[in-house]
């Protein structure tokens, strides 16, 4: 039941797209922020406890997808926190035209070359540490300028809450990826840390 009953509780990748396309009222600001934040916790959370139960070799050598294996994940979501915490910083700075465009197949390959090494614990505690970053930076956006939208030269401008939607999003994604790869291979129940 705990499978079930906690992924009750998780958006639809789709949802998120509709979520993005709400317009916030005004006096619903501070109560989206606060939905918002909780929606990233529970879709982090959510991906960590797919890993639960899982030994050592398990987490360490059989690859999700491609070739990552849940270092490479972890590493990944990590990268990717820290990159829209950068963003938030310039734009709170006022250099949102200091927001650089990103490849997101060749950031993700330069990624996973540069996290090769690691070891899984590095990428948990980076995964933690990187998520504490772009929490204290979303914690610096005053509201109004949460739902304002960014200028950026190379895209469409976006309000930053769609940074944190996308954040919840990324996560939720990379669940789906360990959810399909524990029914593969089928990987035994959740059943607590190893």
């Amino acid at each position: 039941c705990a499978a079930t009953c906690y992924n009750s509780h998780i958006m639809a990748l789709t949802d998120y797209d509709a979520l993005a396309a709400l317009d916030v009222a005004r006096d619903t600001w501070e109560v989206w922020r606060r939905r918002a934040v909780a929606r990233m916790a529970g879709e982090r959370a959510h991906l960590l406890w797919l890993l639960l139960g899982l030994d050592e070799l398990t987490l360490a050598n059989r690859p999700i997808f491609g070739a990552y294996i849940v270092r490479d994940l972890l590493a990944h979501v990590a990268a990717w926190d820290d990159l829209y915490a950068e963003r938030i910083e310039l734009a709170l700075a006022g250099k949102s035209e200091d927001i650089a465009s990103v490849d997101l197949h060749e950031r993700n390959a330069m990624l996973k070359a540069r996290h090769g090494e690691w070891s899984l614990r590095e990428a948990m505690n980076a995964c933690e540490e990187a998520r504490r970053r772009f929490l204290e930076a979303l914690a610096r956006v005053p509201d109004d300028q949460l739902h304002t939208p960014v200028e950026l030269r190379w895209a469409d401008s976006y309000p930053m809450r769609h940074w944190v939607i996308w954040r919840a999003r990324h996560d939720a994604g990379h669940a789906e990826d360990v959810r399909a790869w524990r029914r593969e291979l089928a990987l035994p129940a959740m059943a607590g840390p190893k």
